[in-house]
């Protein structure tokens, strides 16, 4: 196992590395969505060739990886996430769990489709504050149909701590 703070090294070059090549935040036309599979239109906008999610920049975590049926979003929670009891707000990591959950559906999908999400149940399992430093979010598909997907996703530290677990659920739409 990697020492914590080599992997938090390689997550922080990481994030440096996408932050450098992503785009604008912005939103794709429905045909630049349309004339690419899944996956070919995620790594477009990992390559900064299609603009990156406003919510990415809004909340202060990106994608790092796409693979067929995985995705991996790297996110530094911050004290504007902070809920009054002085933990990150649940909401926060339920938001980065389902893009990463989401992302790992569309990985798998053919051209012309995309999805929106229809459920999330989230397990919180330690609390997170802004000090316990970036955290690394995957998600893994567990199923996918013609109509739906499920994935499963899960924050931890550089340290191997998790965050949370979710699981969640999408439904697959034709965008023609």
């Amino acid at each position: 196992m990697q020492d914590k703070n080599e992997v938090m090294a390689a997550w922080t070059a990481l994030a440096a590395a996408r932050r450098a090549r992503r785009a604008p935040p912005g939103v794709s036309p429905a045909a630049a969505i349309a004339e690419r599979s899944g996956l070919q239109y995620l790594t477009d906008i990992l390559n900064g060739h299609l603009p990156s999610a406003p919510v990415c920049h809004a909340l202060n975590y990106l994608p790092v990886e796409f693979d067929e049926g995985r995705a991996v979003f790297l996110a530094n929670p911050q004290l504007d996430q902070y809920n009054v009891t002085g933990t990150i707000n649940g909401g926060y990591l339920c938001t980065v769990l389902d893009s990463a959950i989401g992302c790992a559906v569309q990985t798998t999908l053919p051209k012309g489709m995309a999805y929106t999400s229809l459920e999330i149940k989230v397990n919180f399992l330690s609390a997170l504050r802004a000090d316990s430093g970036p955290i690394r979010v995957e998600a893994r598909v567990l199923h996918g149909g013609n109509r739906t997907g499920v994935a499963e996703a899960w924050a931890e530290d550089a340290g191997g701590r998790r965050y949370a677990h979710a699981i969640g659920s999408c439904l697959i739409l034709a965008l023609t």
